[in-house]
């Protein structure tokens, strides 16, 4: 998006951003002696009570640049919101014991904050949709139904059309917002963090772009900074998980290497996205013929799969401690770019051995 395409009041996007986000946003002075309540006192040094709308504390005058702050450039800020964390972000910044510090115009419509419904202005009409974003109310995010915010409606403007009467032309968006009451979002209140694989991350990761700087684009941080380190850690966690999977016989039930193949698959997927694909190109990955026939080489005895048992198990845990101790995850790498057999293959092999016997 260009700065031409950008119509509005931006300054009502930058309020909301500096509630929510707590990155490098300013901090807001009180004063020297704020009325005694619960928490921080919410408005600026000079603000008036029940007379001043909130959004006034962000004024130059109540408000300093935090100590310490060294984001000043674009891919800075990028490269930060990449990297949020949880706690970063408020998700509800208006709470009810601040209503008394404000006017009565600022939440007399408060009924219609969780209204399903459009919002009209002459040519414009735009979907109000609360329960996409229902943790903004205290409430749980559930997977949202299919919503379709009409497109065609964003197209239009009073271009040619100065005589339209726009109550009419928009009469069924206008029926539908007088009855806006009756369509009204009540959630199922829960303020606790959401996990990873909530069934709203899994159906959210899988619809939206997760990050805002291109793929090619590297950190603004020094080589070694955040990201580059991070990344570096991945591609060690791909390389143990590889080394792991070739030095598998057989007899490792099947649930165990699909554990460790997602790990590897994941991790070069992260990878690939960050522009970091580089890190693996000295790894070599098998496909899964050559590890059966790299197995079955080993065995001797060209015997198939066996299902797992609660020995096998007990094995696998074996084989477990005893990598740890020798350091499996550190198998050399020849001149063809493959590994070298690791001393998990010995193991393994010692294991089977006592197996049989």
């Amino acid at each position: 998006m260009k700065a031409r395409d950008i119509g509005g009041p931006l300054i009502l996007l930058q309020l909301w951003a500096w509630e929510r986000i707590t990155i490098a946003r300013p901090i807001v002075t009180g004063p020297e002696n704020p009325p005694l309540i619960q928490g921080p006192y919410p408005l600026g040094s000079q603000h008036q009570l029940r007379v001043d709308s909130l959004g006034r504390r962000w004024l130059s005058v109540h408000r300093r640049r935090p100590q310490g702050t060294t984001i000043t450039t674009l891919l800075g800020y990028r490269d930060a919101l990449d990297n949020m964390r949880p706690d970063q972000f408020v998700w509800q910044p208006y709470p009810q014991a601040i209503f008394s510090f404000l006017p009565e115009a600022c939440y007399n419509d408060s009924g219609e904050w969780c209204v399903v419904s459009p919002m009209i202005c002459f040519d414009i009409v735009e979907w109000h949709l609360p329960n996409r974003v229902a943790r903004q109310f205290g409430w749980k995010q559930n997977i949202p139904e299919p919503a379709d915010t009409e497109p065609k409606l964003h197209k239009m403007d009073k271009r040619g059309a100065h005589s339209r009467n726009w109550a009419e032309y928009h009469s069924a968006y206008l029926a539908m917002w007088f009855r806006r009451y009756q369509f009204r979002f009540i959630g199922v209140e829960d303020n606790s963090d959401m996990g990873y694989n909530d069934p709203y991350m899994v159906w959210y990761r899988d619809r939206t772009r997760r990050f805002i700087s291109p793929t090619f684009q590297q950190a603004y941080q020094a080589p070694l900074g955040a990201t580059a380190y991070l990344a570096h850690g991945f591609a060690e966690v791909h390389r143990t998980c590889n080394t792991e999977i070739q030095a598998m016989p057989q007899e490792v039930p099947p649930h165990y290497r699909n554990i460790m193949s997602n790990i590897r698959d994941n991790t070069s997927q992260s990878l690939e996205h960050v522009g970091y694909s580089h890190l693996l190109q000295q790894f070599h990955q098998p496909t899964q013929e050559t590890q059966v026939e790299e197995q079955h080489e080993e065995r001797g005895d060209g015997s198939t799969m066996q299902e797992s048992t609660a020995e096998d198990d007990e094995t696998l845990q074996v084989f477990r401690r005893r990598s740890r101790r020798t350091n499996t995850s550190m198998s050399p790498i020849n001149e063809q770019g493959t590994p070298e057999p690791s001393k998990a293959k010995k193991i393994w092999s010692r294991l089977r051995g006592k197996k049989k016997t």
